[in-house]
């Protein structure tokens, strides 16, 4: 931990000590955050997933309800540090520039625990080549080299709902770097890359001289291809498609040992609004100097007189090849889909979102890859998707520097029938026939008692923000759910064990103070 308390220390000096005229674009993005509060006064620590221990100080995974940063990487309370040097100078051809950013995350949080402090947050090389008739880079095509992580660089819009980041590979080894062409030619731009990874092939086993097994693995390059198009045939309109084709990796079922996983799809987006930008989130755009980033690092909401508003649809489709169960020795084709629909509107100091989103199963676990890793879902599997609905609502007193608000949603959590034999394991007669088990977003898997099936989720979040500076933000929240779908474990009167429901009520609230400069 010393060590690295070192390294932050020397790297923040050598920001520091900087000559400041070659640094204009250059910047810390510091976020400290510190929350007090229970996700769950019903519940102590053991008792419910996620677990809900007594009022403490730090995030929790219960303070994420379903529809909550949909557009981001992070929840939004992470202690974190980004430090980007970057360096802008003109090519020695007309039209021509060439830029550079060296970006690193620093997680905070890893100095005093065991997790991972530094990270590279995309850093890249870029040149950029003016075809404007005045050379002012209005129409370009450009370059853009990651070295080290090319993770930001992804298919899809809505970022809860891109794909072919690093988490696509599951035995991947060391950086994931990448490339990408692209040009913007006014009303619409094109864009096409790849990213090649090292990933630990499937395990092999060979015997040796003396007859004893040996599991041997190698290192691979794993290909992938991205690519993507937009136009604006009118202002405020905009029509986006994008693709790829991703390596994930080498099967480790025996029957299909070695052979490629696979993820072949398509994403799409129509969009229209006056007054509110469509764009990307802050967490996908790939440079670090972008006008849109650098605003997006504000606390404070901004406001403009008047009515404007906006739409965007969008929706993914994706094959993956993975191993077949009802067919030996054999893969096959599983398809993976999600869609979301989000409508903004803001009038003077009011903003209200209504989003509407669609996950199947099989997109939600893409990265894993499925249910049982690498296999795909039986012909006669029953498998249900997720789909919620939230709207949201606030308003900024600005005299007072106040914003308060309030977000309510119901979901219908994703879920699979499975059906458990008396054979496996031993299991009790109490613990033996059709099981609906629910799939969470963050990964959690909950076994609802046998017989019975999902039903929705309420839930409901009232907040207030107060502003006392522009670095500094005060929130109070509460949190209010029912949620009939929480089981646990019980151990019965004749010492069988069987899933009965908890208390489906659960109310929660915290503090949270963020400073950001």
């Amino acid at each position: 931990m010393f060590k690295q308390a070192r390294w932050l220390l020397s790297t923040l000096l050598l920001a520091l000590l900087l000559p400041r005229g070659a640094a204009a674009g250059d910047f810390i993005d510091t976020r400290i955050s510190f929350t007090l509060g229970d996700d769950n006064f019903f519940k102590d620590a053991g008792q419910t997933i996620p677990d809900s221990p007594l009022i403490n100080i730090g995030d929790r995974e219960g303070y994420e309800l379903p529809f909550d940063n949909l557009d981001l990487a992070t929840t939004g309370r992470e202690n974190e540090l980004h430090l980007v040097l970057y360096k802008k100078v003109e090519g020695i051809l007309p039209g021509l520039t060439t830029e550079a950013a060296a970006a690193m995350q620093i997680d905070m949080a890893g100095l005093v625990g065991d997790g991972g402090v530094f990270s590279d947050d995309s850093s890249y090389i870029r040149l950029v080549y003016a075809i404007d008739p005045n050379r002012r880079g209005d129409r370009y095509l450009d370059l853009v080299l990651f070295p080290l992580s090319g993770d930001r660089f992804r298919v899809g819009y809505l970022y809860d709902l891109t794909w072919g980041g690093a988490d696509m590979f599951p035995r991947l080894k060391g950086p994931s770097p990448a490339f990408k062409l692209g040009g913007n030619h006014g009303v619409f731009y094109w864009w096409g890359g790849m990213k090649m990874v090292l990933a630990e092939t499937a395990l092999d086993e060979s015997a040796n001289l003396q007859g004893l097994t040996l599991e041997t693995s190698e290192y691979e390059t794993l290909y992938s291809g991205l690519f993507g198009l937009g136009t604006e045939p009118i202002p405020g309109l905009s029509v986006d498609l994008s693709g790829g084709y991703v390596q994930m990796g080498r099967n480790p079922v025996k029957d299909v040992a070695n052979e490629l996983v696979t993820a072949t799809g398509f994403s799409a987006r129509l969009a229209y609004g006056q007054g509110l930008r469509v764009g990307l989130s802050s967490d996908l755009r790939l440079l670090r100097n972008d006008v849109q980033f650098l605003e997006s690092l504000s606390r404070r909401p901004r406001y403009e007189d008047g009515l404007s508003w906006r739409v965007a649809l969008e929706g993914n489709a994706i094959a993956q090849t993975l191993a077949d169960p009802d067919l030996y020795a054999a893969t096959t084709r599983q398809w993976a889909s999600a869609a979301a629909f989000d409508a903004r509107m803001q009038y003077d100091h009011l903003r209200v979102n209504l989003t509407a989103v669609y996950r199947s199963l099989e997109f939600s676990l893409l990265n894993t890859p499925s249910f049982v890793p690498f296999t795909a879902f039986s012909e006669d599997a029953i498998v249900q998707p997720q789909v919620f609905g939230a709207v949201s609502a606030d308003y900024f007193f600005e005299r007072w520097a106040l914003m308060p608000g309030i977000q309510a949603g119901v979901e219908m959590p994703a879920s699979v029938k499975t059906e458990v034999f008396a054979s496996i394991g031993n299991a009790p007669p109490s613990l033996v026939g059709v099981f609906d088990v629910l799939v969470r977003t963050t990964g959690e898997r909950i076994i609802l008692p046998a017989g019975e099936e999902r039903v929705p989720i309420y839930s409901a979040r009232i907040t207030t923000r107060w502003y006392p500076s522009e670095m500094l933000t005060l929130l109070a929240f509460v949190i209010i759910a029912y949620d009939e779908n929480s089981t646990r474990l019980e151990i019965n009167a004749d010492l069988t064990k069987s899933r009965v429901f908890q208390d489906p009520f659960i109310l929660g609230a915290g503090i949270t103070a963020q400073a950001r400069f």
